[in-house]
């Protein structure tokens, strides 16, 4: 299951959690924050999470600490809760937009491949999601699953723990072999590390790098 005490919390009594008031916790790379009602709800970041310049944010948004959420990420928490656990990477021009039929939910330890859509969706940790892919609404990935590139999780499909399922739709290709299992927590950690250097490249303003 997805590791509650490491959430990053929020939203207002209207929706049940609350949200970080505005302009804290949210380090100054954070251009693209998008909040409603009149700034009463917005998106949180841990002050150790990245999220890239040129990324939105909208709304009922948490990432969670030692996160990434990069370039061209699209995060639409107008309608429901979408919820990003620890070092966990939405890559480049991913879309998370879970709409009326419920929250977007995912693990710790995940990395979600450029390009893919996820919508209302569970995803628990340590789950690895190729490139363009589409998680649909209902759709659960259980813990240390794999869903390869290019890939159509359909609307209701649940695929067990520790799982490769690819195609379209999705079905089941092999289980994940110990040593892939156990990689698993160490790149995600690799990958933040990565991250973090991003993090100190970057101006404080816009999307150059120092030179």
């Amino acid at each position: 299951m997805l590791s509650a005490g490491r959430r990053a919390v929020g939203i207002s009594a209207r929706w049940g959690v609350r949200w970080a008031s505005s302009g804290r916790g949210l380090p100054a790379q954070q251009r693209q924050m998008v909040s409603l009602e009149r700034d009463a709800v917005r998106p949180f970041a841990q002050t150790d999470a990245w999220v890239a310049p040129s990324a939105t944010l909208v709304g009922m948004v948490a990432v969670n600490c030692r996160s990434g959420v990069m370039d061209n990420v699209v995060m639409r928490g107008d309608v429901s809760n979408v919820t990003v656990g620890a070092y966990t990477v939405v890559a480049e021009s991913c879309v998370v937009a879970p709409g009326v039929e419920g929250e977007a939910q995912i693990g710790d330890y995940v990395y979600v491949g450029p390009g893919t859509v996820v919508k209302a969706a569970r995803v628990e940790n340590e789950v690895v999601i190729g490139d363009g892919c589409v998680v649909e609404d209902h759709a659960v990935i259980n813990e240390g699953a794999m869903v390869e590139d290019r890939s159509v999780v359909e609307s209701g499909t649940e695929i067990p723990a520790g799982e490769v399922w690819g195609g379209q739709p999705a079905r089941f290709v092999r289980k994940r072999t110990e040593f892939e299992v156990g990689e698993l927590q160490p790149t995600a950690m690799a990958r933040y590390a990565t991250i973090a250097d991003h993090m100190g490249m970057r101006l404080p303003h816009g999307q150059a790098y120092l030179e």
